[in-house]
């Protein structure tokens, strides 16, 4: 029997509400990088492609470092924050369901007890 069930509703709900603001950012996010034409600004803060030396210098040679190298890995940083994201979404999703949801057992015994007494009355 949970002695607080008003405040475990509370919190369950602000968990969900949580939960869900983070899925609906994730989703706008996403939805806005894919059809922006421009650059996004937190790819710049991950690693601006200006300021990379792209060259390594060895005894006998000269390595050049693709573009394509940086941009892969800006894009592997973002898609790991919003893995990061999403699952926090799905963490306070599932535990503010957890706290909303009624116990089974205490509904359970409700309704046998109240089939019960209408078996009681059907019988008398």
């Amino acid at each position: 029997m949970d002695k607080f069930p008003n405040i475990r509703t509370v919190l369950g709900v602000i968990m969900l509400s949580i939960g869900i603001f983070i899925a609906l950012w994730v989703f706008q996010f996403i939805f806005n990088f894919l059809n922006s034409q421009s650059s996004i600004k937190i790819l710049d803060c991950i690693m601006s492609l200006e300021s990379i030396e792209r060259t390594i210098k060895t005894s006998s040679q000269i390595i050049e470092l693709p573009n394509a190298l940086f941009l892969l890995f800006r894009y592997g940083v973002l898609m790991f924050l919003l893995g990061i994201s999403t699952a926090l979404a799905v963490v306070f999703i599932k535990s503010g369901t957890y706290l909303v949801q009624p116990d089974y057992k205490q509904v359970l015994e409700t309704i046998m007890r109240q089939v019960k007494e209408i078996k009681d009355k059907i019988s008398s």
